[in-house]
């Protein structure tokens, strides 16, 4: 998280799609502590805050979230943030949320959450910033 922090601190701003690599339980406590203190995001009873967890994200799961996210955000900031965990994604739902990752709707993030990012196609890790478990300085 050290990095995501460090970044934010000097830019005030975010990339639209982060994959952090590692445990989920201690990147998400992280994460959310992140996102409440420097982001000013409340995540608690929030409903433009959105979090899940799958075994596996399939190509339902994709058009569930692409619709989620193109809906415009209940508070005036107009930020909405998503927190995906997940073990395996398949090739369909990738390819799904391409487009998303290219062109999300203005004020959304994403937080993806995997214990590798090799489980993505080149093209999503192309399209989102990887901080792999060595660069997070939990």
């Amino acid at each position: 998280m050290k990095i995501l922090k460090d970044n934010f601190a000097k830019t005030k701003t975010l990339h639209h799609a982060y994959v952090l690599e590692g445990q989920h339980d201690i990147i998400f406590k992280n994460l959310r502590d992140f996102l409440q203190k420097d982001f000013n995001f409340n995540t608690h009873g929030n409903p433009d805050f959105w979090h899940a967890t799958y075994d596996s994200f399939g190509i339902e799961d994709g058009r569930q979230l692409k619709d989620m996210q193109e809906k415009m955000a209940f508070g005036t900031d107009g930020k909405k943030v998503f927190v995906i965990s997940l073990n395996f994604i398949t090739l369909e739902a990738q390819n799904s949320l391409l487009k998303v990752f290219e062109e999300p709707t203005a004020g959304t993030h994403f937080f993806i959450i995997v214990p590798s990012a090799e489980i993505f196609l080149p093209t999503i890790r192309s399209r989102v910033e990887i901080i792999c478990r060595e660069d997070r300085g939990d």
